[in-house]
């Protein structure tokens, strides 16, 4: 891209390594393919409204707004719901060597520290939509501060130190102004809870650090179920209450529309050691014909579903991806009628209350 130049098309040329013109990142929140040196360069089309075989690709100066977004891994993308999502920031470089999850965190004063992941809080982000990461729950924001990481009040007059990117290929937390400082933690042999973090330079020769963004997750075994066959759940749901539930939808149901339409729910607490006062931040649920589950009797009917972690009746925080339930083993005929109570899906069925 040359200097003073607002677009410019994208060609193939023989890869070089380290090569500044050739290096891309995806940024998660943005959904945006960016020059990694200059990340307000963006990936886009040259139209917008008729797209032909041979449209050219272009670089374009990003005014800040999103012009153009991309899909590279839809599974992961699709919890990252710029505003609403929420996550944690796991460091998987310490993980792997040590079996254990540290996390960037916050507390109430301004740091930003390194430390043991655990269930509160003070380990949660959000993001918006122009790439600030907030505290949940706080109008603070991931600040850089000389060679540092802070949180400081959200604000647009901080937009040069205060707005990243997360970069899916190389899993990087880089800042938008220069693609190549990146966030990592100095020590990598020795990580004391507190650690503060660090915005080095690459450039300069510092190795980036790897970052899984988390959120709230839901996920079955396999996607093709024979019917009768047992539906193991398995969730992670970062902001769980008491009355958190897991529920079966038919696909293409929107449960903020619908919540009644489930055919079967079970309380996220209730199971195994559990009792239904506990707050469940993981587990699994199995739906089957010994389960104590709320809606139709068992087994699920033929057809296709999707599984919601819900937080409270209209409340979903997550979904699965869709399931299939095949009726390729003879059957008992389902009992298809289901209540509509004043707050759940269904009556709650007896083994709970």
């Amino acid at each position: 891209v040359k200097k003073g130049e607002l677009t410019t098309p994208i060609v193939l040329k023989k890869c070089k390594d380290e090569h500044t013109k050739q290096t891309f990142a995806y940024s998660l929140f943005h959904r945006t393919i960016m020059l990694r040196k200059n990340p307000k360069m963006v990936m886009t089309m040259s139209s917008d409204d008729v797209l032909y075989a041979n449209t050219v690709v272009n670089l374009s100066q990003s005014n800040g707004s999103i012009q153009q977004t991309w899909m590279i891994n839809q599974y992961v993308v699709k919890n990252a719901n710029t505003v609403e999502s929420i996550f944690r920031i796991v460091a998987s470089f310490y993980s792997e060597k040590n079996g254990q999850q540290l996390c960037l965190h916050h507390r109430e004063k301004k740091s930003v520290l390194f430390g043991l992941c655990d269930n509160s809080k003070k380990m949660l982000w959000t993001t918006d939509v122009e790439g600030r990461f907030r505290a949940y729950q706080k109008n603070k924001c991931l600040t850089k501060k000389r060679d540092g990481v802070v949180l400081k009040k959200c604000q647009e007059s901080n937009d040069k130190i205060q707005l990243w990117a997360y970069n899916l290929i190389d899993q990087n937390i880089f800042l938008l102004i220069n693609g190549y400082k990146v966030i990592s933690v100095v020590n990598d042999t020795d990580f004391a809870s507190g650690k503060q973090v660090k915005v080095l330079d690459k450039m300069k020769g510092i190795e980036g650090q790897n970052w899984i963004i988390e959120f709230s997750s839901i996920s079955l075994s396999k996607i093709r179920f024979n019917f009768r066959e047992a539906i193991a759940v398995t969730f992670r749901n970062l902001i769980p209450n008491k009355e958190t539930f897991i529920a079966i939808y038919p696909a293409g149901v929107d449960p903020k529309k619908d919540a009644s339409a489930s055919a079967m729910w079970m309380f996220a607490a209730c199971v195994s050691n559990r009792t239904c006062d506990d707050v469940a931040h993981s587990g699994e649920v199995i739906f089957s014909e010994n389960s104590v589950h709320g809606g139709n009797a068992w087994p699920l009917s033929e057809g296709e579903w999707q599984a919601f972690v819900m937080n409270d009746f209209f409340l979903p925080v997550t979904h699965s991806d869709i399931f299939l339930v095949s009726k390729e083993v003879s059957s008992v005929p389902t009992d298809a009628s289901s209540s509509i109570p004043s707050k759940y899906p269904s009556d709650i069925p007896s083994g709970y209350q």
